[in-house]
């Protein structure tokens, strides 16, 4: 019966919509209607016929189990609370049409009670709707000057219907347990590390243990916790290990009670700082083994210490001991890692001690020491080890305390002479200018013995001159213009350390010319002095590749005053410092183009109105035609401000005298740039060099006096002449790249490496790629890349910069990779790898992919 009844439905329901779509034909295709059906009688029926198809899916739903939807009674819900976003008019459908067509059965003006709402706006809607704007006639018609409704449902209709939308109250929401009492409190900072975390769980309703879950700092320690029954609930208490001095702790509990109902609370505190009674002293883990030491070795480790705990050292003794003498050693040293604590001790011969003071060493968790020496040459056969022999030996501003003596290992004295290294001044160095950076400070040489290669890994240069320790910076140590080492500034113990990343070598009985460079701060007063040298024979620790050990340093780079650099700062109330760039190959079509940089510093707040400017253009054949170099300006290089106005080069030797005015605070400098943009049509081999001149007559005001400064007060007094910078097509070399190499794959390998093309851009400008072409050929073998290559990518080392591409079939098979965004620098070079994923099915051949403007020869890759 079930399925007769909900056949004849679905038929009923099929003539119904039939019915409407002939209904609907005439409606819309009939030209002329007839005397019969006039066109508001055919859309009263449509609506007749939709009622009906809603009243059959009713029927429908109920056959099938479900519960028919029905249209909102009035004051079930609030009808007016629907958000209408446009106007309706006769001929809208949708759910806006019947949420209207609700409201007005709920206001009772629907003309059609046996008809409900179907979403289709039609004469009865139309109907409905002006009875509805009548009974509101005083709200919705005479604001607008009208005396009766219109049927259309516009913005007056839409906002009175928005006015009488009162939203249903919120539901409430079920309450889970409260969490009070909590200990420690959230925010607290001054918490015992060894503090239980506790709180209460209350609920009327009743607690589910079961769900309760406890967290600190992530971890799970519900188990830690004991419970203790309450008024509804339990007094929580949970026993966690000991926390860390100073520690951040979060803690998060979830619990629910017996209804389902649930809370999460987290809060946070943080335990305080244990404070330090003293320091702790033992021997570290990694102090030096026994060994055999050549006689003559320098810079040798015996022992680490370990100091534990929070205290200012300021006096340690150390103790020789052992089947040696005093005699066995030139100098013994402290190192807090590569710093030098303090200048080199000699050990006392009566007492076998040397003793280092004013360290005001700070403590602070741990901190090792390393005790090193200086080996004489003498003593070979002798056993010699360092240590502290008891607490008294160490001074502090706190309680020392430890299992003393603390003892190095025992050192054997070999009758071996190790290598040695002579560091002496060479060369000479110009006297640096106020606030010029990248300054040469100095420079010497290193001279490996003929007895072993060595090693340098640590160079500590003392700064003896006048110039404060602030103001050199950014130190690099550099041997043929190659920076080896770097150095941020100079230490509290007046020394600049360059610490070898990589150990330099140099071959025994070779020498090797190292210098110093530097940025000097504007602050610097003319006459103050730089003097770089090296303090002690300590400070020159270089490794013997054939015993091992730091080799003894000959010391003719020291303070005596001919044997080192001795350099006196120049400026006067404004000093100009070129800084570059080097000469180099600049782009045709580049944008503000650097083509000279330099610093100008001021003892004074200066004004600075005019500036000479020069630029040259030179090279074979060389011109400046009209709008080739323009917008030329000069720049804070620091900012991007323009400082001036822009100026178009039209002769090959052009002046333009800038007169902006822009200004230098006293003890400040501002670094600067002269910038132009290049002409695409700018011929290529074109030189630009810029030359400046600040030192002219009424060019620089000094605001503290109202004074001219003299052009004697400036330095260079001068125009300071940059480097030529050559015009270049930006370019970009493509090759194979030596890897990967000719290699056999099995068919079915995927990711098979099969070229590497190395791109190399230009010196003038960035490139970047946006597309590729590899063609590909075979030698041998059946291998067809268009049908045994099923995908091929290009690949910068792991990270896959292309897309999956297939191999094109033609008379010369070839793959095109597009959408590239990749940019290769100026001057640099990238290779790219191309991998494929070769087919099961693969015939077997020798295949290699060719760069088209390649020989095919320069690449191959055997497929099997």
């Amino acid at each position: 019966m079930e399925y007769l009844g909900r056949s004849k439905l679905f038929k009923a329901i099929a003539l119904t919509i039939a019915s409407l779509v002939v209904f609907a034909g005439v409606a819309v295709v009939a030209p002329k209607v007839t005397k019969a059906e006039t066109v508001e009688e055919l859309q009263t029926q449509i609506q007749a016929l939709l009622q009906q198809i809603a009243q059959l899916q009713s029927q429908l739903a109920a056959l099938e189990g479900e519960e028919p939807s029905a249209p909102t009674p009035a004051g079930e819900g609030d009808l007016y609370c629907y958000d209408f976003t446009r106007n309706l008019t006769v001929g809208m459908s949708g759910d806006d049409v019947k949420a209207l067509q609700e409201i007005l059965i709920a206001e009772g003006t629907w003309t059609r009670p046996d008809i409900g709402a179907t979403g289709y706006f039609g004469p009865i809607t139309k109907a409905s709707l002006a009875a509805f704007q009548d009974k509101y006639a005083a709200e919705i018609l005479h604001p607008l000057g009208l005396t009766k409704g219109t049927g259309y449902f516009g913005p007056s209709t839409r906002s009175y219907i928005s006015s009488q939308c009162t939203p249903a109250p919120p539901t409430p929401v079920a309450e889970g347990p409260e969490i009070e009492n909590i200990v420690p409190e959230d925010g607290a900072t001054d918490v015992e590390k060894d503090t239980d975390i506790s709180f209460d769980v209350t609920d009327s309703d009743g607690v589910d243990l079961d769900s309760l879950e406890v967290t600190v700092n992530n971890e799970d320690v519900t188990e830690d916790c004991v419970t203790t029954e309450i008024t509804d609930g339990y007094e929580v208490v949970c026993d966690v290990e000991e926390f860390e001095d100073g520690e951040d702790v979060d803690v998060s509990v979830y619990v629910e009670d017996e209804e389902g109902n649930s809370t999460e609370e987290s809060w946070s505190f943080t335990v305080k700082e244990e404070e330090v009674t003293g320091i702790s002293v033992s021997l570290a883990d990694d102090t030096p083994a026994s060994a055999n030491i050549p006689s003559n070795a320098s810079n040798v480790s015996f022992l680490k210490i370990k100091f534990s705990g929070k205290g200012t050292i300021n006096s340690i003794t150390i103790t020789r001991v052992g089947a040696g003498a005093t005699g066995d050693f030139n100098y013994v040293y402290l190192y807090d890692g590569d710093t030098k604590l303090s200048t080199g001790r000699s050990l006392n011969s009566s007492t076998h001690q040397a003793r280092f003071t004013s360290l005001n060493l700070e403590v602070d968790g741990e901190k090792v020491i390393t005790v090193t020496a200086d080996l004489s040459g003498n003593g070979a056969g002798d056993v010699d080890a360092f240590q502290i022999t008891s607490a008294d030996d160490i001074s502090a501003d706190v309680e020392v305390s430890g299992e003393f003596p603390i003892r190095g290992n025992d050192m054997a004295i070999t009758s071996v002479s190790a290598g040695g290294v002579a560091i002496s001044k060479t060369g000479s160095v110009d006297n640096p200018k106020v606030g010029e950076l990248d300054a040469k400070l100095s420079e010497f040489k290193l001279e490996a013995s003929s007895t072993e290669d060595i090693q340098v890994e640590r160079i500590a240069l003392y700064q003896g001159g006048s110039v404060s320790r602030s103001d050199i910076t950014n130190l690099e140590l550099k041997v043929g213009g190659e920076v080896v080492a770097t150095a941020e500034g100079i230490n509290d113990q007046d020394q600049a350390v360059f610490v070898f990343d990589t150990p330099y070598e140099i071959e025994k009985g070779n020498s090797r010319i190292f210098e110093v460079y530097g940025d000097i701060g504007s602050g610097v007063k003319p006459g103050e002095t730089i003097k770089f040298y090296l303090d002690e024979t300590t400070d020159l620790k270089a490794v013997g590749q054939r015993y091992g050990y730091a080799v003894a340093v000959t010391n003719s780079f020291n303070s005596t005053t001919a044997n080192h650099h001795s350099l006196e700062v120049q400026g006067g109330q404004i000093t100009i410092s070129f800084s570059g760039p080097a000469s180099t190959e600049i782009a045709a079509g580049g944008k503000d183009v650097t083509l000279m940089e330099l610093s100008i510093s001021s003892q004074n707040d200066v004004e600075i109105k005019k500036v000479s400017t020069t630029v040259t253009v030179g090279g074979s054949g060389a011109d400046a035609d009209t709008n080739e170099y323009s917008d030329c300006k000069w720049v804070d290089a620091d900012t991007g401000e323009a400082l001036t106005s822009s100026w178009t080069i039209d002769a090959t030797s052009d002046n333009n005298l800038f007169t902006d005015v822009w200004t230098i605070d006293a003890g400040s400098s501002r670094n600067l740039k002269f910038t132009c943009d290049i002409a695409s049509t700018a011929d290529s081999g074109e030189t630009l060099t810029v030359a400046v001149n600040f030192a002219g007559s009424n060019y620089i005001k000094n605001l503290e006096n109202n004074q001219w400064v003299s052009t004697s007060d400036i330095v260079p007094g001068s125009a300071i002449t940059g480097n030529a910078m050559t015009i270049s097509s930006p370019s970009l070399t493509l090759s194979t790249a030596g890897t990967p190499a000719a290699q056999t794959y099995v068919v079915g390998k995927t990711e098979a490496e099969l070229v590497g093309v190395s791109l190399r851009a230009g010196n003038a400008s960035d490139i970047k790629v946006t597309a590729l072409r590899l063609n590909f050929a075979t030698s041998s073998g059946s291998f067809d890349p268009s049908n045994d290559i099923s995908k091929i990518a290009l690949f910068d080392g792991s990270d896959q910069v292309s897309d999956w591409e297939s191999v094109t079939n033609a008379a010369t098979d070839y793959v095109t990779f597009d959408n590239l965004s990749i940019t290769i620098s100026a001057g640099q070079t990238k290779v790219l790898v191309a991998k494929a994923d070769i087919q099961a099915s693969a015939s077997t051949g020798t295949v290699y992919a060719v760069i088209p403007t390649l020989n095919a020869s320069n690449y191959s890759t055997y497929i099997s």
